[in-house]
């Protein structure tokens, strides 16, 4: 990840896993982890100064420049069902520190910076509901996001007519409404016989044939959001358009087939 807005920079290396287990409380639970490394770079460089600013040198509050990669963290659990889902998630959980230690600059006056950036910890619970109707299914969910200092609710709800047209609202609790619409649907795939029996292998240590397979249906989605402002800020914001296309091919596992039929005796 890289993002950058003025004299502030951030790079983020992150891997990621997971692993599940099905069946339990009639559903599957997930344990996620994710470790990597943060970078931050904060303020100008080479002869470049603070825009907002003069005489900035004389002010002990701004730095000339923080440059520091730190450790990076996050850990998850995610339980689903086919009618429930909730996720509970922190990222961010060792809180690096960002800074280069003292740096004093010749005046006059002479001026000393300390300045100290933390990484704060952050926690993500969400969870939703598949309510099913005749020809409908009505997807209620929420999703909390908080520092410990700040928090955002966001409150969702999507219809979708016989899992095709879908149509939907999310409404960031004193922030914005964020009405949303979409296609979905599946498209059939369509594999030569002849071709797909060529694929099968022939395990020479058990003496199976397997192949792999794919689902007869894969799955394509795409929708349009628009992020209407509630807040003050919305003389400032004219709102923010979102259009996502997503493409899913469903994968079925190896099934194995063993030649002798006495082993099922």
């Amino acid at each position: 990840m890289y993002d950058e807005l003025g004299f502030e920079k951030n790079i983020a290396y992150k891997f990621s896993y997971s692993f599940h287990r099905d069946k339990f409380l009639g559903g599957t639970i997930g344990l996620g982890i994710e470790a990597g490394a943060v970078s931050k770079i904060l303020g100008p460089s080479g002869n470049a100064s603070w825009i907002a600013t003069t005489n900035w040198q004389t002010d002990p509050s701004v730095p000339p420049q923080i440059k520091k990669s730190n450790f990076d963290l996050g850990l998850g659990v995610w339980f689903q069902r086919e009618d429930v889902w909730l996720g509970i998630s922190s990222s961010h959980i060792v809180e690096g520190q960002f800074n280069d230690g003292i740096a004093v600059l010749a005046g006059p006056p002479t001026t000393t910076h300390n300045l100290v950036y933390d990484l704060a910890r952050h926690f993500w619970i969400t969870g939703g509901y598949n309510w099913y109707r005749p020809n409908w299914t009505i997807k209620p969910s929420f999703m909390v996001k908080t520092d410990a200092v700040a928090t955002s609710i966001d409150l969702n709800c999507i219809a979708s007519m016989n899992n095709g047209f879908w149509v939907g609202v999310s409404w960031r609790v004193k922030d914005a409404v964020t009405p949303m619409i979409g296609l979905e649907w599946l498209q059939e795939r369509k594999e030569n016989k002849t071709r797909m029996e060529d694929r099968f292998i022939l395990n020479p240590e058990f003496h199976d044939r397997v192949r792999p397979t794919w689902n007869k249906y894969s799955t394509c989605k795409i929708g349009f959001a628009y992020d209407y402002t509630t807040s003050h800020l919305n003389s400032y914001n004219n709102g923010t358009f979102e259009l996502f296309l997503s493409y899913c091919i469903p994968y079925v596992p190896r099934v194995g087939r063993h030649g002798d039929v006495r082993i099922f005796n």
